[in-house]
């Protein structure tokens, strides 16, 4: 525990118990947990109970504050309470919030805006988010590759997020974005990444690059994304309109196919798919390292040669 503050306190009651309220005031605190600017909080001392009436902190543009009185400690059992306590957050770091996940959540950043409740059960803390909230700015990054992922951010309509004693951070959320509802489930750790999306609705184009490849798409998806940060890959099944990879355009498809992010490549395992009055079905590999290749084999049951043109980009 680090940091520079003051105490005041007035006490007030039984002479050999008294209730007493401290005013706080930090600046530059740093713990295992969490890393601020400033805090200032009112503490009191109510019977055996140790209570925040107020409590608020700042790191820059961030802001965090107490909603309401919150009981923490019971004095008399010396141990803490497990309550659930509801904080207004504003511009709120990932890296501030999560700052005990500093080292696994390197990758991830962004700003989050909305209510969260903190509740911990004596084994995780658990950040609940009941109603819908912003996370502006979002990156998820690679250590030496355009961003994962890099857009304007989403909304979060309903998430659970769990953290154990060995900073394993624990995911279950709804979000939103422009045509996109995505159920995501799983965990990310210092280890890597393994998120679950399932019985979602993408469009692609608000969601943005994969690590700089250009994948557009709108429809039901599911998609497992797994791996350490240094060779993440993406899993996806999806039926979807308007698909296409760079300027492949596959039209109305359905496909499984994979994305690894380690050497840049898309294996398509199967692909059956209609562009205007084409007829088709694919599989392959596309790469797109310092030599991009293409080893992909389509079938065409039905075909034209303007349909040729537009689905391969040729003039």
């Amino acid at each position: 525990l680090e940091g520079d503050g003051k105490l005041s306190i007035d006490y007030a009651g039984e002479l050999f118990n008294p209730d007493a309220t401290t005013k706080i005031e930090v600046n530059n605190l740093k713990t295992e947990w969490i890393h601020f600017n400033k805090i200032a909080g009112l503490l009191k001392k109510k019977k055996n109970v140790l209570q925040f009436e107020k409590l608020s902190a700042l790191n820059g543009n961030e802001s965090y504050e107490l909603i309401k009185s919150q009981p923490f400690f019971d004095l008399k059992k010396m141990n803490f309470l497990r309550t659930r306590a509801s904080f207004n957050l504003k511009n709120a770091f990932s890296n501030t919030f999560l700052y005990s996940l500093r080292d696994s959540l390197t990758p991830l950043k962004g700003y989050l805006t909305g209510k969260i409740d903190v509740a911990w059960d004596g084994d995780k803390v658990y950040f609940d988010l009941r109603e819908k909230a912003r996370f502006e700015n979002f990156q998820l990054l690679s250590t030496s590759q355009p961003p994962i992922l890099k857009n304007g951010g989403f909304d979060i309509d309903e998430a659970l997020l769990s953290l154990d004693k060995n900073f394993k951070l624990g995911i279950q959320a709804k979000i939103s974005m422009p045509n996109t509802k995505v159920i995501a489930t799983g965990e990310i750790s210092e280890k890597g990444i393994n998120i679950l999306l399932k019985d979602s609705r993408i469009d692609m184009s608000a969601i943005g690059p994969i690590s700089g490849v250009a994948i557009t798409g709108v429809g039901p998806a599911t998609a497992e994304i797994h791996g350490p940060f240094d060779d993440v890959k993406f899993d996806f099944k999806v039926d979807w309109n308007n698909f296409s990879i760079v300027d492949l355009h596959f039209g109305r498809a359905q496909s499984e196919f994979s994305l690894s992010l380690k050497d840049l490549s898309i294996n398509i395992d199967k692909l059956t798919g209609a562009y205007n009055q084409s007829i088709f079905s694919a599989e392959g590999e596309l790469s797109f390292g310092e030599i991009g290749e293409m080893d992909l084999d389509i079938d065409f049951k039905k075909t034209n040669f303007a349909d040729a043109q537009k689905m391969f980009g040729l003039v």
